[in-house]
């Protein structure tokens, strides 16, 4: 069983708009027409065992290096070889998300909405990913109140992170580890 697999093509507003004296109804033949942009994300992820979800799993796939993965530490061979991941709806809109944990304490958050990928959002998460259940109340230690899960990294003699969704990015919440 496969969950959440898709492909994921983002185009910036550059790409999309037509060049002076252009209009979007134009034909061009194939030979006329430029190369893909090299913005264009092609992604594919699956989770190996999907009652993993939520929580820590391991994750594999493909891409092609104009995703960005690369610039978090993880390269298409070791995302064919299987990495770690947090699986989560970590929007709200009812599709879970993955968290794929690079290198030097990197991550890209895949974001999905009705099953398929929409964006890729990077997030330094300086260690170890984790998932961070919600919680109605605020802990005792400060740990932050959410509806949502989030993402936690858990710090050996620091302070604690919990990075939530905040409607379109996340937001960082340290809290003490005692």
């Amino acid at each position: 069983m496969r969950l959440w697999s898709g492909m994921l093509v983002l185009m910036s507003a550059s790409v999309l708009a037509c060049g002076a004296g252009e209009s979007p109804a134009q034909d061009r033949s194939a030979a006329d027409r430029p190369p893909p942009p090299s913005d264009t994300l092609e992604l594919l992820v699956t989770v190996d065992q999907p009652d993993c979800v939520p929580g820590v799993c391991t994750c594999r796939g493909s891409t092609e290096r104009s995703s960005g993965l690369w610039r978090i530490g993880i390269e298409d061979r070791e995302l064919t070889e299987g990495v770690h991941c947090v699986g989560a709806d970590f929007d709200g809109n009812g599709a879970p998300d993955l968290a794929i944990l690079g290198g030097e304490g990197r991550a890209a958050v895949i974001m999905y909405s009705g099953g398929k990928p929409t964006s890729l959002i990077e997030v330094d998460a300086g260690g170890l990913i984790e998932l961070y259940e919600p919680r109605e109340a605020a802990g005792p230690r400060g740990e932050p109140a959410s509806p949502l899960p989030g993402l936690l990294v858990q710090y050996v003699g620091r302070n604690h992170l919990v990075l939530l969704w905040s409607g379109g990015t996340f937001e960082r919440v340290v809290f003490p580890t005692s």
